[in-house]
C-alpha cells in the first residue's frame, strides 16, 4: 500500500506490505503523512486515486476511502490507470536516477530525451509492455508508451501464453515474474525490468501532467476487465500440480 501527498512543493510519500489489511492501516497512515505535511484534512484540494485493474480488495478500500474524503470536502477525485502508475515508474528506472532527484514530471521526462540524444535509449523504447498478475493464471496486460502514457495495446485480461509479440519490448509488471515458465518464447527473449511496487509518489507526478481529468466524486468508478476474481473448486483442482 502506497500513499502521498504532495504539498508545497514537496512530497510526502509511504509504502508498506500490509498484505490484504488496507482497511486496518490506511486511515492511520493517511493521518501520519498529513502531519508530516503539516497540513490539515480540510486543506486537501484533489485525490488521486489507481482505479484498476489490479486487487480488488485493495482497490475498493482505496476507492472507498477517497470517496468519502471527496464527499465531505467536497473535492474533485482524478483517477489514474494502474497501467500508467506502472510506465510512470518504469520511465523513473529507465533514466537510472532515484525517484528523489527529479522535482516535477517534466525534469523526468526531460532526462529520458537526454538518454535518447546519447544513444543509450532508443525511440522505439517508449513503448513498453505492462503485465500486472490478475491471479487465477492470468494477467492484466496492456501496451503503453513511456512518454504520453497512451495505449498501444488495449487493457485486457489474457492467459500469459496467448501475448504474442512481434519484437523486443522491456516488460514491466509482477504478472510476467509470475507467470514467467508460461510465456511465448517470443516473451521470453524480452528484458523484464526489475522495480519495486510504484510509489505513490509516481501518481502524484502522473497528476501534474493533467492527462487525466478530474471527476465529481459521484463519477468516481474502477476499471473491471474481469468480473471473476476467484476459482471454483473444479478450477482449483486444475491448477494444482
Amino acid at each position: 500500500m502506497s500513499l502521498g501527498i504532495k504539498a508545497n512543493n514537496q512530497y510526502f510519500c509511504s509504502i508498506d506490505n500490509v498484505g490484504s489489511k488496507h482497511s486496518t492501516y490506511i486511515i492511520d497512515k493517511i493521518h501520519s503523512l498529513l502531519k508530516q505535511a503539516q497540513i490539515k484534512i480540510d486543506e486537501v484540494d484533489l485525490i488521486a486515486y489507481v482505479n484498476g485493474p489490479g486487487s480488488f480488495t485493495g482497490l475498493r478500500v482505496g476507492l472507498s476511502v477517497a470517496l468519502g474524503i471527496s464527499f465531505g470536502l467536497d473535492i474533485n477525485l482524478v483517477p489514474v490507470p494502474a497501467f500508467a502508475l506502472h510506465a510512470m515508474a518504469a520511465a523513473v528506472e529507465r533514466v537510472e536516477q532515484p525517484e528523489d532527484s527529479y522535482d516535477d514530471t517534466n525534469s523526468m521526462l526531460s532526462s529520458i530525451e537526454q538518454l535518447k540524444d546519447d544513444g543509450v535509449f532508443q525511440d522505439d523504447q517508449d513503448d513498453i509492455l505492462i503485465g500486472i498478475d490478475a491471479r487465477i493464471g492470468q494477467i492484466y496486460f496492456a501496451g503503453v508508451n513511456l512518454k504520453t502514457l497512451d495505449y498501444f495495446i488495449e487493457p485486457q485480461v489474457i492467459n500469459p501464453d496467448k501475448i504474442a509479440v512481434n519484437r523486443q519490448y522491456l516488460l514491466v509488471g509482477d504478472g510476467f515474474n509470475s507467470y514467467q515458465n508460461q510465456l511465448t518464447d517470443n516473451l521470453k527473449e524480452c528484458q523484464v525490468l526489475k522495480m519495486n511496487y510504484p510509489s505513490a509518489k509516481c501518481l502524484l507526478k502522473i497528476v501534474e501532467l493533467d492527462k487525466y481529468v478530474q471527476v465529481l466524486s459521484v463519477d468516481a468508478d474502477l476499471m473491471y476487465l474481469r468480473n471473476k476474481v476467484a476459482l471454483d473448486l473444479n478450477e482449483q483442482q486444475q491448477f494444482k500440480p
